[in-house]
């Protein structure tokens, strides 16, 4: 079987896994479109992954930030048998409710 389309699945499946595990984290708004970037560890062959995404008003980030970090490590390396030896996190903006408000006549 040819090598890249099986690379081509499994980059797939990190950044599926990894925005999944993200957007499961209360605060967080949304992962940016191509927001999920990974590369190998040369020396020690673990995954260094990049989340870029936006969080909701209110967030509280280091909370936030701490437990994206967690979920994407627990979810990589229970469903992918692979090692996580960083997850970086990039905020790019904060998402805020918009109210309707009911016009009174």
């Amino acid at each position: 079987m040819n090598k890249a389309p099986r690379s081509r699945i499994f980059a797939q499946l990190i950044r599926k896994l990894t925005a999944d595990a993200v957007l499961s984290v209360e605060g967080v708004a949304s992962v940016r479109k191509n927001g999920v970037t990974f590369v190998r560890d040369k020396n020690t062959d673990a995954l260094i992954i990049d989340v870029f995404l936006n969080v909701a008003e209110g967030c509280k980030i280091p909370e936030a930030a701490w437990h994206i970090q967690d979920n994407v490590k627990k979810r990589i390396e229970a469903e992918v048998d692979t090692s996580v030896s960083k997850v970086n996190i990039h905020i790019l903006g904060v998402s805020y409710k918009t109210e309707k408000k009911d016009a009174q006549i």
